[in-house]
């Protein structure tokens, strides 16, 4: 409980602090201008770096790369098929225009053996070559319709040449050493699929981890200088430290939610989402996402409304800036009675006897505390 009312106090101290620099002084245009501008360039580099941070970490996608799951899980390269496809990834890579920076990122060991392999074939000149010649050749041949490949003597010279390319591309050293990874690593799907299934509930929490570890440290320095600042008195220094805490809050908050939404619904609640899309009734899911975004909205609006922003800090700013404490309207002054609700707004002070401002810390006459 103590904790939650520190919480609560420190949550006051800062929320007051963002719009004035004291208690006495409200911040200016210019001085708000400056501050937005921190705000902001603060926020980007947080986002830069949390992504340059995280893209340390090897994605499910690259510690499993799309080429492996394909011939290892998926063994989807055939013998018929396996030169069509290392032909797509060759000549995709040969024709990128901004090459890869080379691959560091730590892969499967089941992986590593296939990647290494089509390292080798990725820088291999002659080959590339041979490749592309095959392309030119195939463009050509699936111009025909299938009765014209049976007939067309052009049709049947294509096909003679890309079979003799074909026994070249087989014939070849590296592919043949290729082909033999292939084989081998084939007899490990079971492992790298277990793996692979591990490793996409696993990673979400990993990320949240690593994501944290670069923005909680930053979060609790700011706390700690917020907190020195308010100490000592130090009102620009409170005033920074309070908008960095709220900045430095966004990404936390959202690198929080996206974790959530990816973990619930992908890992928890999948035997549910699964046999809601078997009846087509996938839409109820999503209204029951929009509900509970509704019960945590009203949950928050209520904590800040009834814990942080409370009404005895309600009516203290309305006195600062001359309103009435329970319409907010502006008043003349020396009132006894607001014209527009008709609230009292002056009580008598329990030490002086004296009429003093409804809802003030202290008696305007004798200076004690009111009760």
């Amino acid at each position: 409980m103590n904790i939650f009312k520190l919480s609560q106090k420190k949550m006051s101290k800062i929320g007051f602090r963002l719009t004035k620099i004291k208690d006495t002084e409200p911040i200016n245009a210019l001085s708000f201008i400056a501050i937005l501008f921190l705000d902001i360039f603060v926020l980007v580099n947080l986002f830069i770096g949390l992504e340059n941070h995280t893209d340390q970490m090897s994605k499910p996608s690259e510690y499993i790369p799309q080429i492996c799951r394909e011939i290892v899980i998926q063994d989807s390269w055939s013998a018929e098929s396996r030169i069509r496809k290392l032909s797509s990834y060759l000549l995709h890579y040969d024709r990128r225009y901004y090459k890869k920076k080379l691959d560091t990122k730590v892969k499967h060991p089941i992986c590593e053996r296939i990647i290494d392999g089509f390292d080798d074939l990725k820088i291999n000149k002659e080959l590339i070559e041979i490749f592309k010649e095959r392309e030119k050749l195939q463009k050509k041949y699936i111009t025909f319709d299938n009765f014209q490949k049976n007939l067309n003597d052009e049709a049947k010279v294509l096909l003679t040449k890309i079979e003799a390319i074909d026994k070249q591309i087989n014939d070849n050293d590296a592919v043949k050493q290729f082909w033999q990874i292939i084989a081998e690593q084939r007899n490990f799907s079971a492992e790298l699929k277990s793996d692979l299934r591990k490793l996409n509930y696993i990673f979400p929490l990993k990320k949240l981890l690593f994501e944290m570890l670069f923005l909680l440290p930053l979060f609790a320095v700011l706390l700690w200088w917020n907190s020195i600042s308010f100490k000592k008195e130090r009102a620009l220094q409170s005033f920074i430290s309070s908008h960095l805490i709220v900045v430095t809050f966004i990404p936390i908050f959202i690198t929080i939610c996206k974790a959530v939404f990816e973990i619930i619904p992908d890992k928890l609640f999948k035997e549910l989402i699964d046999f809601l899309e078997s009846l087509k009734l996938i839409a109820f899911w999503h209204y029951f996402l929009v509900v509970l975004a509704i019960l945590v909205s009203l949950l928050v609006i209520y904590l800040f409304q009834n814990k942080v922003f409370t009404k005895k800090r309600l009516i203290k700013r309305r006195l600062i800036k001359k309103q009435c404490v329970n319409c907010g309207k502006k008043l003349l002054p020396n009132l006894e009675f607001c014209p527009f609700c008709g609230e009292k707004l002056k009580i008598t002070c329990g030490n002086c006897n004296e009429e003093t401002y409804k809802g003030s810390e202290f008696c305007i006459n004798c200076g004690e505390r009111m009760e």
